[in-house]
């Protein structure tokens, strides 16, 4: 893809919403979309009010330094200048190869010249630029962004919830960016090699994906998309294989690298003993006993993150590790020579809203709340203030109207 977001700065744009600004959110976004784009992928940004100017050229995405794009000299001035921004943007994109999806991202509350874009959009379809439009806040010119999208065959999007800026503006690259499920024949090679290895194994569909840099992909496509990758996540190991295995998806796949598929993926599959760690609790003091004689690391997580990690290992010896306030279920992975995780375990902490309480200052301010001798003292003022009396005043009455009998 190529993209280039044109971004409204003008005085409208530095209203808040539930206490965050607009252009503040928009900047949230531009990062948001430059995180999802692939390295080899073009960005642009260009920032615009009463002026407008590039705020990043066009360029790759691994040659851009997020960090150098100079939002500062945006402001929040007055003016709308949105026709010469687009056109500016226009001007950059037609030279770029046909080869990527061109795609312009304009966000703004449209309150600018909204007459005689009928040339410019001409000129969109003509070179095969789409443009979106996201319109932010409730008093926006509606008409005018949808039109503009109908025009150049993009999107509009009315944002009212301003916190959903950044998830729209990446939703939006994706729709319009490379199709994701491609559909065709397409020819299976083996990654390590640039060559065929033989086996004309082919695909008749795949989703297309990119692969993280510290995986492997193991079968690609003639399109260079992967096929079969492996990685890690977390404290495992995963394989994605970007087709279906069903014969209408697969073609004759499974005919030529079933055997090898299923290898790797009994390879990833590691099974893990949960009796080869104890683990217990006594109030927020965590205890894990290794009882394996393979471990030599034990991490432990909370949610997916590793917050200790024990290297010393030795057997049948607790490790001990305070777990404070915090609520959850901590994940206990132990680990062999060869990094392997051979045991894995779970322990659930879950704190009373009593507790809860008893960290906050209401105890030491209401001790009479937490104070069990007192609370007795306050069930004994009860029972016989509301309890007591009105029994023996009943009783007197009763007896009172059994003599008169």
């Amino acid at each position: 893809s190529a993209v280039i977001v044109v971004l409204d700065s003008s005085g409208s744009m530095a209203d808040t919403s539930s206490g965050t600004k607009k252009i503040t959110l928009a900047k949230s976004g531009i990062q948001a979309v430059i995180d999802q784009l692939h390295p080899e992928d073009m960005m642009g940004v260009i920032g615009f009010s009463d002026v407008y100017e590039w705020l990043q050229p066009l360029a790759s995405v691994k040659a851009i330094n997020t960090d150098a794009i100079d939002f500062k000299t945006l402001g929040a001035k007055g003016g709308t200048l949105i026709k010469p921004s687009l056109v500016v943007a226009y001007e950059a994109m037609k030279n770029v190869s046909t080869e990527k999806e061109k795609h312009i991202l304009l966000i703004t509350d449209g309150q600018g010249e909204q007459e005689g874009y009928e040339d410019l959009l001409t000129q969109f379809k003509k070179h095969q630029i789409t443009l979106s439009c996201i319109g932010i806040g409730d008093d926006i010119a509606a008409d005018f962004l949808s039109g503009l999208s109908i025009g150049s065959n993009g999107s509009f999007y009315q944002v009212s919830d301003i916190n959903t800026l950044p998830k729209i503006m990446v939703r939006d690259i994706y729709k319009h960016g490379k199709e994701i499920l491609q559909e065709g024949i397409f020819e299976v090679t083996r990654a390590e090699t640039a060559e065929k290895d033989g086996s004309n194994a082919r695909v008749k569909r795949y989703v297309a994906t990119t692969s993280k840099p510290d995986s492997k992909v193991l079968l690609k496509l003639n399109t260079f998309d992967p096929l079969l990758v492996t990685g890690s996540y977390g404290g495992g190991k995963v394989c994605a294989l970007t087709t279906s295995l069903s014969e209408d998806w697969s073609g004759d796949l499974l005919e030529y690298y079933g055997s090898e598929i299923m290898d790797i993926l009994k390879h990833l599959v590691l099974t893990t003993d949960s009796r080869a760690l104890s683990v217990s609790r006594d109030g927020n003091r965590l205890t894990i006993v290794p009882i394996n004689s393979n471990l030599i690391k034990v991490d432990l997580l909370y949610h997916g993150n590793i917050i200790e990690s024990f290297s010393d290992i030795i057997l049948n010896q607790p490790m001990m590790h305070s777990v404070g306030d915090a609520s959850g279920t901590y994940q206990i992975n132990g680990y062999n020579l060869a990094n392997q995780m051979i045991a894995s375990n779970t322990i659930e902490f879950e704190y009373s809203a009593e507790h809860q309480l008893s960290t906050s200052p209401l105890w030491e301010d209401h001790p009479e709340l937490f104070n069990i001798t007192a609370l007795k003292s306050q069930e004994r003022v009860i029972k016989t203030r509301y309890l007591t009396w009105p029994l023996i005043c009943m009783l007197f009455l009763f007896s009172i109207y059994y003599r008169g009998k």
